[in-house]
């Protein structure tokens, strides 16, 4: 019996044992790919968080303008009209 059982019995530990460790390996490799493409997935968010900071920062400077301008604008049309008020005063006083 040992003659004709025991091969059949080492070859299915065998092939059970080759299964066991091709599932090992490929638990590995889904692993580190799972890191990898979390690794590309991070420094991803990192460059969108960089370029985001970038965009907020020039959507301020051009805020800061514009608010700059529209305050030099004002004060020029300001002193124009107390200018114009001035000479029109001064006409009715004539």
């Amino acid at each position: 019996m040992k003659k004709y059982a025991w091969g059949n019995i080492t070859s299915v530990l065998d092939e059970r044992a080759e299964k066991i460790s091709s599932d090992i390996d490929g638990a590995e490799e889904a692993r580190k790919k799972a890191e990898e493409l979390a690794s590309k997935r991070e420094a991803e968010l990192a460059g969108s968080r960089t370029e985001a900071k970038t965009i907020i920062e020039n959507a301020k400077e051009t805020a800061e303008k514009s608010k700059s301008d529209i305050l030099a604008e004002a004060k020029l049309e300001a002193g124009r009209l107390k200018e114009k008020a001035n000479q029109e005063i001064a006409q009715k006083q004539s």
